[in-house]
C-alpha cells in the first residue's frame, strides 16, 4: 500500500478544513401540527358532500344510458315506419292506376238506356224469327 506523502496530507488536510469551513444553507422547518376536531369535522363534511355528488353523477349515468335505449328504440321504429310508409305510399299509387284503369272500363261498360234499347232490339229480333214462316224474311 503507498503511503500519501507529506505534501498528499497537507492537501488533504486543507481540503478538509475548506469543506469544515463551509457554511451550508439552513433548511427551513415547517410548523407540522396535528389537525383540530373541526377541521376533521370539516373534511368528514366535504367526504360526504362528495359521496352525495357521486350518487347523483351515478343515477344520472343510469338514467342517461336508459335515454340513449329509448333513443334508440325510437330511432328504430322511425326507420321501421319509413319503410312501411314508403310500401303504403306504392300500394297508393298501384291503387291509383287500378281506379283510374276501372273508371275507364266503367266508362265503356253500355248504360241504362243503351241496355234498354239493346233489349229492345233483341225482343224484336226474337219476334221477328219467332213468327210462323218468318225466318227473318
Amino acid at each position: 500500500m503507498n503511503q500519501p506523502t507529506r505534501e498528499e496530507f497537507n492537501e488533504l488536510k486543507e481540503e478538509v478544513r475548506q469543506l469544515r469551513e463551509q457554511a451550508t444553507e439552513q433548511i427551513k422547518v415547517t410548523r407540522i401540527e396535528v389537525a383540530s376536531e373541526d377541521v376533521l369535522k370539516r373534511l368528514d363534511s366535504l367526504d360526504q358532500k362528495l359521496n352525495g355528488i357521486g350518487d347523483k353523477q351515478d343515477e344520472h349515468a343510469k338514467a342517461l344510458f336508459s335515454h340513449s335505449k329509448s333513443v334508440s328504440t325510437l330511432q328504430t321504429d322511425v326507420s321501421t315506419l319509413k319503410t312501411d310508409v314508403s310500401i303504403l305510399k306504392t300500394d297508393v299509387s298501384t291503387l291509383k292506376t287500378d281506379v283510374s284503369i276501372l273508371k275507364t272500363n266503367i266508362a265503356a261498360l253500355p248504360t241504362k238506356e243503351d241496355l234498354t234499347a239493346m233489349e229492345e232490339r233483341l225482343t224484336d229480333t226474337m219476334r221477328k224469327y219467332l213468327r210462323p214462316g218468318g225466318n227473318g224474311h
